[in-house]
């Protein structure tokens, strides 16, 4: 029996196995808060990590806040639920107004800020490498 009829044969997704898989990428009820704390935290401190990584040039450093970043689950959560079907559980599906708009004044509000940013004499040093990551490039 070659290696992939045996990862065919003993790697298959049953109708008993829904329940454990919504369980570990859906939170609902009681579950919701906790998992929203730690995810809010761990987002903060990836956002802390990423940014001193930026300001002292070091790629590892940004590298290892996208790996603390917990932004695989949600990804996933919302790929599980349109391919189930399961339309309530897509974030944004009854109000898709309120992160659409979240997002768009979002996008307007970075892009004013670093307009600003880049109009402005430095007042601080900053590094070469958020210099090069901020300039105009067009």
């Amino acid at each position: 029996m070659s290696i992939l009829s045996e990862i065919y044969k003993y790697n298959r997704f049953a109708h008993e196995d829904v329940p454990v898989f919504e369980g570990k990428l859906f939170y609902e009820g009681d579950r919701r808060r906790p998992y929203l704390v730690r995810f809010v935290m761990l987002l903060f401190l990836s956002t802390v990590i990423a940014s001193y990584g930026v300001v002292n040039d070091s790629a590892a450093t940004v590298i290892g806040a996208m790996i603390i970043a917990p932004l695989m689950t949600p990804i996933m959560a919302t790929a599980a639920a349109m391919v189930m079907g399961n339309m309530p559980r897509v974030p944004g599906h009854w109000h898709w107004w309120l992160p659409a708009s979240l997002w768009s004044s979002s996008c307007l509000g970075s892009l004013a800020r670093s307009t600003l940013w880049l109009s402005l004499p430095p007042r601080i040093p900053i590094s070469p490498a958020a210099f090069r990551r901020g300039r105009r490039t067009w």
